[in-house]
């Protein structure tokens, strides 16, 4: 019963460290679209923005933490770690970018993008949203799989203890 009290404790904490990196990341995205719509038209609703950013970054990080423990998305496991941070962050673009579409069309919501009537406007919007999501999950899965490989305990131990402190087993 421990055991599993402690596993549960630990997934928690895995996908609350997702969602809270997705939030962080969304809530930057947002500053930037708002401050620029602010600088353009003299009006923007930042809560809004951030609310619809903190919602993402909940949905998208359950999926994220459930589609990470696919097989499929494993597939590069033993291959330098630049293959599976590559792989894993153009897998979960397109994943993430298949969800919303069909969130969007099951919640029967237009996208984003539908209100774009040039072309050249559309694609340079649709083409930023990918490069967001890219660079987002491009930083994720470095962070993820450098913590896979040398251990959560030192991953922990480099980035919040003092490096001249001797490595040992440190609780996180």
């Amino acid at each position: 019963m421990e055991d599993l009290k402690q596993k549960l404790l630990h997934e928690l904490v895995e996908v609350g460290g997702v969602i809270c990196y997705l939030a962080l990341v969304f809530l930057v995205l947002q500053t930037f679209k708002c401050t620029t719509l602010l600088v353009a038209c003299s009006e923007n609703d930042f809560m809004a923005s951030y609310i619809t950013a903190l919602l993402a970054a909940a949905g998208l990080g359950k999926f994220v933490f459930v589609l990470e423990k696919l097989p499929i998305a494993n597939r590069f496991r033993t291959k330098p770690l630049i293959v599976p941070v590559l792989y894993k962050t153009v897998f979960f673009t397109i994943l993430v970018n298949f969800i919303l579409h069909a969130e969007d069309r099951v919640m029967h919501r237009p996208s984003p993008l539908e209100h774009i009537t040039e072309p050249l406007k559309f694609w340079l919007c649709a083409a930023s949203h990918e490069l967001a999501f890219l660079v987002t999950f491009f930083i994720f899965f470095c962070f993820r799989e450098m913590s896979r490989v040398i251990g959560e305990a030192e991953t922990f131990r480099l980035f919040f203890i003092e490096r001249n402190a001797p490595p040992g087993k440190v609780d996180i």
